[in-house]
């Protein structure tokens, strides 16, 4: 975590009463965000009574609330006390709610969230009604965390209590459960990243192995015998086994996360299934995950393949799994081994869909380009095996967001296109 100064100071923060906490949390976004120094000279300068240590650390939170304002943690809650690998694997405020509503719907009455962190997913369950326990290990980040949840709970009666230990030690969490109102959930939340930066100041990367994580993927997976519901977060690109269910999210670009339930809840599709969520989380697009490239035991219906037609599409990346639900019987994908599809009309939404021009060797899209009165194009390339750079030098035309190029997999031309939505 921070330096020794920096943890001393988030605690002192984490204990201040709620007002003042907020009011200081309010002035240190206020601050200079360029100049660390600057920011702590104006603090003391606003502050003269706050300890070097204090000030320090709200120079912290100042850059960390920032960094991680598209995860939502300055909302009408309040504003979200954080550490750097809290903020790293703090869910978005939205999906946690969202993952709350499905154990409710689902009639779970209390939560043992076993890897709290900051309190971004006990703050949702505890906001949809549901009795919290939130175990956190690290003393600092629990600090952290019941700070948080007197926050953003202050408003409405929600129990939620934090404790400092560590969820792996034998018989602590069915201890916990047995004094929560049942149906009891566990929520798990592994860590996918060291506890130490790279030498180079970079972030952690995440770790690939399950069983590397923190809590091991082995461990929840040995929790469903003993609960009533297990509920769990992964990275989008996890795959569960065939005995859990799961719902690929995303957000935007990218897929956020994979939830994963030992039970699929009542809203599901389908037992696997991917949502896009809009951006202020009011509209979804969900399909079910039945085609390749999932793994065989989430492939029923392969998704169909045929010609090009008048339009091609970009399904968005959390639909990898979903391609057969998403084509229906209006598209089909290129080839077999490609994530693109075609289709007569650009109807099918979670879709980014562009009017196909022409379809012409890479040598030749130059001057195909020129022929259409082209002089920029975008260049979509990921199921080839040539770089971006690779192929921007051979086609001579700058980046550009109306046309692009399209190297899909299985097919000898590239494709010229024209977005159209």
């Amino acid at each position: 975590m921070e330096d020794d100064q920096t943890v001393s100071g988030l605690v002192q923060l984490a204990r201040k009463p709620l007002p003042e906490r907020q009011a200081l949390l309010t002035s240190a976004l206020s601050l200079p965000t360029l100049d660390p120094l600057a920011a702590v000279s104006t603090l003391r300068r606003e502050h003269p009574d706050l300890d070097p240590s204090l000030c320090s650390a709200l120079v912290t939170q100042q850059q960390l609330l920032l960094a991680g304002a598209d995860k939502g943690l300055i909302d009408a809650n309040g504003l979200w006390m954080t550490t750097p690998v809290g903020l790293q694997q703090a869910s978005r405020p939205q999906v946690a709610l969202r993952r709350a509503s499905m154990l409710a719907v689902a009639g779970v009455r209390s939560v043992v969230d076993a890897t709290a962190g900051i309190g971004v997913d006990s703050h949702a369950f505890a906001h949809r009604g549901m009795h919290v326990v939130a175990v956190e290990k690290d003393p600092v980040t629990s600090e952290v965390c019941a700070a948080n949840l007197t926050a953003t709970l202050s408003e409405i009666d929600a129990p939620a209590n934090v404790i400092n230990a560590d969820a792996t030690e034998p018989d602590l969490l069915a201890s916990l459960a047995q004094h929560l109102p049942a149906p009891v959930a566990v929520f798990v939340d592994p860590s996918r990243r060291g506890s130490t930066r790279p030498v180079d100041g970079s972030r952690a990367r995440p770790e690939r192995d399950p069983e590397r994580w923190s809590p091991p993927w082995s461990f929840v997976d040995s929790l469903r015998s003993h609960f009533d519901f297990i509920a769990a977060k992964a990275p989008g690109s996890f795959v569960p086994s065939a005995a859990w269910a799961c719902e690929w999210l995303g957000v935007r670009d990218h897929i956020v996360e994979c939830s994963v339930y030992s039970t699929a809840p009542p809203t599901f599709v389908a037992t696997h299934q991917a949502t896009l969520l809009s951006s202020t989380l009011d509209s979804e697009i969900t399909y079910a995950a039945d085609g390749p490239p999932a793994p065989s035991h989430l492939s029923s219906v392969p998704p169909s393949t045929g010609p090009l037609e008048d339009y091609l599409g970009e399904p968005h990346p959390v639909f990898r799994h979903s391609l057969a639900a998403l084509c229906g019987t209006t598209a089909h994908v290129v080839h077999p081994d490609s994530h693109w599809i075609t289709s007569a009309q650009p109807t099918i939404e979670g879709v980014r869909w562009y009017r196909l021009l022409q379809a012409v060797p890479v040598k030749q899209i130059a001057s195909a380009a020129h022929a259409h009165g082209i002089d920029a194009v975008a260049i979509k390339c990921r199921e080839s095996r040539r770089s971006i750079s690779d192929l921007r030098e051979g086609i001579g035309l700058p980046d550009g967001n109306r046309y692009a190029v399209v190297v899909a997999a299985g097919l000898d031309d590239a494709l010229l296109v024209e977005r159209v939505q």
